[in-house]
């Protein structure tokens, strides 16, 4: 079944089918037939400390990767508001700092959706909100995937290429995307500007695709123990 990667097989007789076999049914009998010896930390029971590992480590970076950038805890880079005149159409300036969050621009009593940037200077910037979207959603798709994925190994279970590995890796290669396409529209502006990098913001990037990453392939960190081994040595 597993080979195949199907959940349910028929029972067959002298060519007649007597019924169905599910992978339900194959649960208690396929864990204590296995031990994992691939990884680097061991525990006595990897598929639940994995499933565990996985789940905070998802929630963790769509949290960090997705939500604390939405909420303007911390953004991607930052410039001063009397250098944006023209790139916010606007003429209403106070002074301070401008961060660049993931949907918008804040200064000091100050915030501009990145659309209305769009709408006045395009370009680049369709990227950067077309980007913004797919770290959005590839951030919830990831986080479903990981959890489910780490769930179903529990059960010996396998899922697609696409599920276990391509969507969350898709939420890392969106934010990487966002940071090049937010620094482009940044240098290319016209009036240039003069713009820093958000360092916390890029910290807590570099984390949340670690983190993302680590979950992703969460197989090669744990193995059996050796008193998982002891324990199936003595049942056999």
């Amino acid at each position: 079944m597993r080979e195949l990667q199907v959940n349910v097989v028929p029972v067959v007789e002298d060519g007649k089918i007597l019924g169905v076999c599910t992978i339900q049914d194959c649960w208690s009998y396929i864990p204590d037939q296995i031990v994992d010896e691939v990884g680097l930390i061991p525990t006595k029971n990897t598929k639940v400390v994995e499933f565990w590992f996985a789940s905070v480590a998802s929630i963790l970076a769509f949290v960090l990767g997705v939500i604390l950038p939405m909420a303007g805890i911390f953004g991607f880079f930052q410039a001063d508001e009397s250098e944006l005149l023209s790139l916010f159409n606007i003429a209403d300036i106070r002074g301070g700092m401008v961060s660049f969050y993931l949907f918008e621009a804040r200064g000091n009593n100050f915030l501009i959706a990145l659309a209305d940037i769009v709408a006045n200077n395009g370009g680049i910037w369709i990227f950067v909100i077309i980007c913004s979207f797919l770290v959005l959603i590839f951030g919830i798709l990831g986080m479903f995937s990981i959890i489910y994925n780490s769930f179903i190994d529990i059960r010996y279970v396998q899922t697609g290429k696409l599920i276990r590995y391509i969507i969350p890796a898709l939420f890392v290669f969106a934010l990487i995307l966002e940071w090049i396409f937010y620094s482009i529209a940044l240098a290319f502006s016209v009036p240039s500007i003069n713009y820093t990098v958000d360092v916390i913001g890029l910290i807590m990037s570099i984390l949340s695709m670690s983190l993302m990453l680590l979950a992703i392939f969460r197989d090669y960190l744990f193995r059996g123990s050796e008193v998982q081994k002891q324990g199936l040595l003595e049942e056999v």
